[in-house]
């Protein structure tokens, strides 16, 4: 283990897009995506979970540029759980998609809070039951190889504001209807505003949305975005991970302590004090049943092999 200098890196973005009904979460996702899929050649993978709505921005004209909107949809099914928007990712990158819209991210945590709701016992105790779940979710859109844009739905709520010399209701967004930490986890996460559909950043890395930029999201964002990305050198590969076959280390655990117990009664079991005073190094109990390491076995048996029988 060692420090090393640290060098800036080629990304895949990472962004939240939340606001209230109607502020233009989907469009404005698709306005990234555009810009993202133009610089770096891929086609949309898009995740929805809004029934036909899924479908209302297919071929539509862009009102920030001559383009239309192109996308492949793959639709999930209610009940939206976490397995199937993992599935969905998977399915993305397998088809080599490097820009992916989730479309969005409430229907997951409405189907956990749901669960939690019908688990019987303690909340807290069933919360940490789902909550690792979740993360796997979170895990997998960030570590993907893509561009992922996630959308969420904001906490509606109904704020007074004078119009006209009027007081009208006005529906603003307050926070995201998911893990009230996910804008942590990302490089950017943009508040739209219902009436302008204006965004304004809570979070960001990119330093594309400082905190006095707000503006309506065009596919040149998307463009400039996939630029910061790339604004780096390729990461090196990492070395793959050694998964120790967990079935075969159980066999030669319990494989290891056969023989142990084998040994022990040659030499007498329990009547034998140099015996006991060995086994009870790794089993304070002095039951070789105890050991929990393969290793330490081997370390145990090799010790009472040496020792002599009890006459």
């Amino acid at each position: 283990m060692a420090f090393v200098k640290a060098v800036r890196e080629k990304v895949y973005l990472k962004a939240l897009l939340t606001g209230a009904s109607g502020s233009g979460k989907s469009q404005s996702a698709l306005e990234l995506a555009m810009g993202i899929a133009k610089k770096c050649g891929s086609g949309i993978a898009y995740i929805g979970t809004e029934g036909d709505r899924d479908k209302l921005y297919a071929q539509y004209k862009s009102k920030h540029g001559d383009y239309n909107f192109e996308y492949d949809l793959l639709q999930l099914e209610d009940p939206f759980t976490t397995d199937k928007y993992i599935a969905a990712i998977n399915e993305a990158l397998d088809a080599d998609y490097k820009v992916i819209i989730i479309d969005g991210l409430s229907a997951e945590w409405k189907w956990l809070n749901d669960t939690h709701d019908k688990m019987p016992g303690n909340s807290f105790t069933n919360w940490g039951k789902l909550k690792p779940k979740h993360r796997q979710l979170i895990d997998k859109i960030l570590t993907s190889p893509a561009h992922i844009l996630c959308c969420a739905r904001g906490k509606d709520e109904w704020l007074m504001e004078e119009k006209n010399g009027k007081q009208v209701p006005k529906k603003v967004g307050l926070g995201s209807q998911t893990d009230k930490d996910i804008s942590y986890e990302m490089m950017l996460s943009l508040q739209l505003d219902q009436d302008t559909h204006i965004a304004h950043a809570d979070k960001d890395n990119t330093g594309l949305w400082d905190e006095n930029r707000y503006s309506v999201i065009c596919a040149k964002d998307g463009e400039a975005l996939y630029d910061w990305c790339e604004n780096g050198t390729v990461p090196s590969p990492k070395p793959p991970k050694i998964q120790k076959n967990v079935d075969s280390a159980e066999e030669d655990l319990s494989s290891i302590k056969k023989e142990i117990i084998s040994t022990c009664v040659t030499l007498g079991g329990q009547k034998n004090e140099e015996l006991m005073t060995v086994l009870k190094e790794y089993a304070p109990s002095g039951n070789p049943n105890a050991i929990k390491s393969a290793d330490k076995a081997k370390e145990c048996l090799e010790k009472i092999k040496a020792i002599k029988p009890i006459a």
